[in-house]
């Protein structure tokens, strides 16, 4: 009728039907994030106590190593390649471990980019005599098989496919984690390392 109000149109989208759920996903990975900072910091202790131990039983190894020329800094790049081969080999193995735990891990496109999807990768057309519930993560599936309830059950956040919740693995995140991993083991060699090289030749020879 004349002078009324034009109709109101709301649409309805994914976004909005599903807002509580996407946030509540927002917050576990927050919260993942601070999970995994606070294991970087316990490595770095680990790592800490590793080289300090290493050092208090090497002491004489220190000292002969001064007496025949070696240098404060030739020490303590010892101590520090120390560090940091534990931090390469850990920080790889950690990736790899998770890659596969994440797996099966499929190239898929997405808004014109091509991803590695982990499990749950239900955007890729199941191919013949795959079953979409095998695209689960393995961990999900280990989980399942050993408790006899999924990890992540796919009903919980509002998921019809048997492949449950489609995860992405980005490289950049990888490269993070990697690159945090061995940047936290070289700084927790710096003070045994430090210590190492401060030590005078004879008085490490004597107490070694």
């Amino acid at each position: 009728t004349l002078g009324s109000s034009a109709p109101e149109i709301v649409s309805d989208t994914w976004q909005r039907r599903w807002a509580a759920i996407a946030q509540g996903m927002k917050h576990e990975n927050n919260l993942m994030e601070l999970v995994l900072f606070l294991n970087d910091a316990a490595s770095g202790f680990c790592v800490f106590a590793i080289l300090v131990t290493l050092v208090s039983r090497r002491i004489r190894d220190v000292g002969l190593l001064r007496c025949i020329g070696a240098s404060r800094r030739g020490v303590m790049a010892v101590f520090l390649l120390v560090g940091l081969i534990i931090g390469v080999s850990g920080g790889a193995l950690g990736v790899a471990a998770g890659t596969y735990l994440a797996g099966p891990t499929l190239a898929e496109r997405a808004d014109g980019k091509t991803l590695w999807a982990g499990g749950g990768a239900a955007s890729t057309p199941v191919g013949a005599g795959e079953r979409a519930a095998d695209r689960r993560p393995r961990i999900d599936r280990w989980y399942e098989a050993a408790t006899g309830q999924p990890l992540y059950p796919p009903r919980m956040f509002g998921v019809a496919d048997e492949a449950g919740l489609p995860t992405v693995i980005y490289p950049w995140k990888l490269a993070l984690y990697f690159a945090a991993a061995v940047l936290v083991s070289v700084l927790a060699a710096v003070y045994p390392a430090a210590w190492a090289a401060c030590r005078e030749p004879m008085s490490a020879l004597r107490e070694g």
